[in-house]
């Protein structure tokens, strides 16, 4: 080879080095979020941009939820995204952190949790069931911002209700189109759910009744 191939090849890579460039087998650039999801997947795969901006988003709503202090449904917002995205070392990351928080502050609270629920009627106890079954719900309002959605909840909690954020994509007969929906509580049956409903009402009058759907969700 001659002098002037071998200067050539070492120019070209310093060139990619210097811009976050290598290459693939075939010889075609790499970009440097490419080198860096091939580094970080455990099994070789890559996830393309539109994965990457999926998984940016799972994180972004699952940030709001913990800023609020909701660590266990941001938990499940990364468990979701975990079962799409199993090799994604951030959502695996952000998976640990909010389990430690949630058992830090399991661990605060039990006491005082115990002592609450001796404290409280019986009558004032919202309903609800299984997070996985299908389910009435009393809709009080539906946002595209985590943040609003979660702070609603908050307030038909503090209002006595059993105040919940769902996914509408999660469940069959929701809207199709991805929103978060707030709900006064979580019924078995669509005959107790009209018992409460004129309660809700009182305090938000254009909330109504309507069947979840099977679920459908991660």
């Amino acid at each position: 080879m001659s002098r002037f191939r071998i200067v050539s090849l070492l120019a070209a890579s310093s060139l990619m080095a210097f811009t976050g460039c290598s290459t693939t087998g075939s010889g075609e650039p790499q970009t440097e979020v490419q080198v860096v999801n091939n580094l970080g997947s455990a099994d070789g795969n890559v996830y393309s941009e539109s994965d990457e901006s999926r998984i940016a988003d799972v994180l972004e709503d699952a940030g709001a939820l913990a800023d609020s202090g909701d660590y266990e449904a941001a938990l499940i917002l990364i468990k979701k995204g975990l079962k799409e995205f199993p090799n994604s070392k951030a959502l695996e990351n952000m998976r640990k952190k909010y389990r430690k928080q949630i058992r830090a502050s399991t661990e605060v609270t039990e006491s005082e949790n115990v002592s609450d629920m001796d404290a409280k009627p019986a009558s004032s106890v919202p309903a609800s069931v299984d997070v996985h079954q299908p389910f009435y719900g009393i809709w009080v309002i539906g946002t595209k911002d985590y943040t609003e959605a979660n702070n609603k909840a908050q307030e038909v909690r503090n209002n006595g209700f059993d105040g919940q954020v769902y996914v509408t994509t999660d469940w069959s007969n929701l809207n199709s189109e991805r929103w978060f929906v707030v709900t006064a509580g979580s019924y078995p049956n669509e005959e107790s759910a009209k018992e409460k409903l004129p309660n809700v009402q009182a305090l938000y009058k254009d909330a109504y009744v309507k069947y979840s759907g099977s679920w459908k969700g991660y």
